[in-house]
């Protein structure tokens, strides 16, 4: 049976169906947008630029240009001046050479210390805030702690050391040990770094000891005395030990804001009370939250008193 052939007019229909099939599917051409970006952002990095005090025998780091050395009627030998004694004018001092006050460490942290003090010793401290950073910044939060206790002295063999019940952890950010009494790896409170240094002494092979000294404390009772900036310390017997006072204008005052690469100086004081026991050491850690100027609201508390 042979097959019929389709109608001519059928076949030319078909073949216009597919030329405008093909046509469609090769005329989609393409064209794409897009938008990149590359945000890199700023940091904080806030630290401490210069610092002294008004008894460390340095007269460049005192403002009052009262430390000048003059040791007065008794030395103590340890280098300093007459030892000032009123937090209101620093220009007034004894006319003994008995204490001692010298700041040192540097970045985020400085280290007041005090030797031979005795009640009515007076230390004015002095240092200057450095913004290292790109963004401005200001003070947050503030916390104020003080601890009473003593220093721990032992020798050792190895520096991979346990301090008998405590606990010791160790901060790879500064490659150094620490004393860690809330065992949360953080060196934060009542904390205290392990300073190794070689005694001088060996075993009986030939191994130099090494001396393992820190400290050892209570927290202090804090109690603000109304005036902005300072808090009185105790060791809960209702007598006060000292007082630390801390220039207000600094850290409690809402408008203030350091811009990068500014740099404010700072200053505060220690006075030792009637209630400072002999013998005894006392361990102070102040610790100031800054964060970036334009998403911080002021809360007022620690040691800024409520305006």
């Amino acid at each position: 049976m042979k097959k019929r052939l389709r109608s001519p007019a059928v076949l030319l229909t078909v073949f216009a169906m597919v030329l405008v099939v093909a046509g469609i599917g090769y005329a989609h051409w393409t064209s794409v947008t897009r938008i990149e970006g590359n945000i890199n952002t700023g940091n904080m990095n806030i630290g401490w630029d210069g610092w002294g005090t008004n008894d460390d025998g340095d007269p460049g780091n005192d403002p009052s240009g009262n430390d000048n050395g003059n040791t007065g009627a008794w030395d103590s030998g340890n280098g300093t001046t007459r030892d000032p004694g009123m937090w209101d004018d620093p220009s007034w001092r004894y006319d003994k050479n008995v204490a001692g006050c010298w700041i040192d460490g540097g970045e985020d942290t400085l280290n007041v210390h005090i030797d031979s003090a005795y009640p009515s010793y007076h230390c004015h401290v002095f240092a200057s805030v450095f913004n290292h950073g790109s963004v401005p910044a200001i003070p947050g939060p503030t916390t104020l702690d003080a601890y009473k206790g003593y220093h721990q002295c032992d020798l050792y063999e190895d520096e991979e050391l346990t301090i008998g019940p405590l606990p010791v952890s160790h901060d790879e950010s500064v490659d150094r040990h620490f004393v860690d009494f809330n065992e949360n790896g953080v060196v934060d409170g009542g904390d205290y770094y392990i300073d190794y240094t070689e005694f001088g002494i060996f075993d009986e092979f030939g191994n130099p000891m090494w001396e393992d000294c820190f400290f050892v404390g209570d927290p202090m009772v804090a109690t603000e005395t109304g005036h902005p900036g300072e808090v009185e310390f105790s060791d809960g017997d209702g007598v006060v030990d000292f007082t630390f006072h801390v220039e207000e204008g600094i850290l409690c005052d809402p408008a203030f804001q350091i811009d990068p690469q500014e740099g404010i100086p700072v200053s505060g004081w220690i006075h030792m009370e009637q209630g400072a026991e002999q013998e005894a050491s006392y361990r102070i850690v102040m610790e100031t939250e800054w964060v970036n100027w334009n998403e911080w609201e002021a809360v007022y508390g620690g040691i800024c008193a409520t305006p």
